[in-house]
């Protein structure tokens, strides 16, 4: 899947926001190596692993059939279609602060802003967004929407930018659990157990 993704031509923008979801993947290694595992056209939508999941609304009837069937990626044979379900289905997944611009999105400085909404990783997540657009890149060749394309790129590139660095940020700022500290010497401080006083019991006492 990893190797699909970054073989697609999809300009330079694409293979920068590959790049940016594989970083934003890799907080979670374990999903990563369910990515490389995998065959290019087998990573069910259904599975159970993942955090949260993103909005369905809007989702283009390809990635609708690919998600049941885990088959063959589709054929984009109307690009105008998929495009404007892509785009509505991106939009939908946007934190609403980002829904009260007109598309396309601008690109102001965002990194204090809430992004739980579209901050979610694993197959439920970011992931069918992703893939569903490496089809749609491509479907283009020299087809006039091209230009549409990379505006859509553009935003997914920029969005998982945000989100890389928010949650790097974020683990931070996190406190790591404290440990109790461990002596250098084995056993150091610690009274030999050969000479410890053993106090006599009362019934030895009494014996006596």
């Amino acid at each position: 899947m990893i190797e699909h993704l970054k073989s697609v031509d999809g300009g330079p923008r694409w293979a920068e926001a590959v790049v940016n979801y594989l970083k934003l993947e890799s907080q979670y290694p374990s999903r990563v190596r369910y990515l490389l595992s995998l065959p290019a056209a087998y990573y069910s939508l259904t599975t159970t692993q993942g955090v949260g999941r993103l909005s369905l609304r809007s989702r283009p009837q390809e990635a609708v059939d690919w998600g049941q069937r885990r088959d063959s990626f589709p054929a984009i044979t109307n690009v105008k279609r998929f495009h404007a379900e892509w785009v509505a289905w991106w939009i939908s997944c946007q934190p609403k602060w980002r829904t009260v611009e007109m598309w396309p999105y601008s690109h102001d400085d965002a990194d204090d802003k809430d992004w739980a909404r579209l901050n979610v990783t694993g197959p439920h997540g970011l992931f069918a967004l992703v893939v569903s657009a490496s089809w749609w890149a491509g479907s283009m060749g020299s087809d006039p929407l091209r230009v549409a394309f990379s505006a859509a790129i553009d935003d997914l590139h920029w969005a998982l930018e945000r989100l890389v660095s928010i949650n790097i940020k974020s683990q931070q700022l996190t406190p790591k659990p404290k440990t109790a500290p461990v002596s250098r010497f084995p056993g150091h401080g610690e009274r030999d157990p050969s000479k410890r006083k053993v106090k006599p019991s009362s019934k030895a006492c009494n014996r006596s």
